[in-house]
This record gives structure tokens, C-alpha cells and sequence, in this order.
């Protein structure tokens, strides 16, 4: 996250100011964060907290073209719905390599359940159905 970077490039500015701007965004994102996390708790997440469990490097699924595929982010953003680009490992019958593929969750109001977004996030029994495949 961005906010430990900013403390960083303030650390010796003796203004209060920025001082108690910085301690007033960090008390912001605490009380986020403990509501993110308190719904997670339940299973559920809203739309705009997808940043939270869709962070950069973590694994993901979901499906394309009725097959399963699995991924590793490495960007997201919000362009009206979340999309992600993650990076997955493809092999031609002789050779793997990398490429990048879009998921997409698309807006939603409310609050929804965690196994109902359109991708998901990589579990251990998932992880080994891939490999194998």
C-alpha cells in the first residue's frame, strides 16, 4: 500500500501539519480496514473493497470458455467494473511460457458473498487440479 511509502518520504518533515495529516489518513484506513476485514469474517465483500483481497501477486481462478485457468495478478483497477491482469503459465506441446490474461468482476451494489464473484481466490484443491491439467 501506498500509505507506508508516503510516511517514508516524510519521515524528517517536522511540520505538524503533515504530521497530523498522515496520522489522520492511517486512522482512515484502520477503521477500513477493520470493516473490510469484518465482512470478510462473514464470507462477503462490497465492490469497492476488492482492492483488499485482489492485491498484486496474489493467486487467482476463474473460467474461460468453460475451462477452468488460474493466474497471479500483477496489476488491477477500477475502469467500471475491477479487472485484473494476471499472468498465467501456457505450454505448446513442447515449451512453457507466460502470458497475460483479463478477469473481470463487474460492478455491483451491496454487499455480495465471496463465492459468488466471478473469479476467485486460488485454493489448494484448485491449484492442484490445475498443475495436473
Amino acid at each position: 500500500m501506498a500509505l507506508p511509502r508516503l510516511r517514508a518520504c516524510w519521515a524528517n518533515e517536522k511540520s505538524g501539519v503533515i504530521r497530523g495529516f498522515l496520522t489522520q489518513v492511517e486512522n482512515v484506513q484502520a477503521a477500513m480496514t477493520a470493516q473490510i476485514k469484518a465482512l470478510l469474517a462473514k464470507g462477503k465483500i462490497v465492490f469497492p473493497a476488492l482492492w483488499f483481497i485482489f492485491e498484486q501477486g496474489c493467486q487467482i481462478y476463474s473460467w474461460k470458455d468453460g475451462c477452468k485457468i488460474g493466474a497471479s495478478v500483477i496489476r488491477s483497477d477500477y475502469v467500471g467494473s475491477f479487472q485484473m491482469t494476471g499472468e498465467m503459465i501456457k505450454c505448446d506441446g513442447q515449451q512453457f511460457y507466460y502470458v497475460e490474461n483479463m478477469f473481470t468482476i463487474p460492478y455491483f451494489n451491496g454487499v455480495k458473498l465471496l463465492a459468488d464473484l466471478e473469479v476467485q481466490m486460488m485454493d489448494p484443491q484448485t491449484m492442484d487440479e490445475l498443475i495436473e491439467r
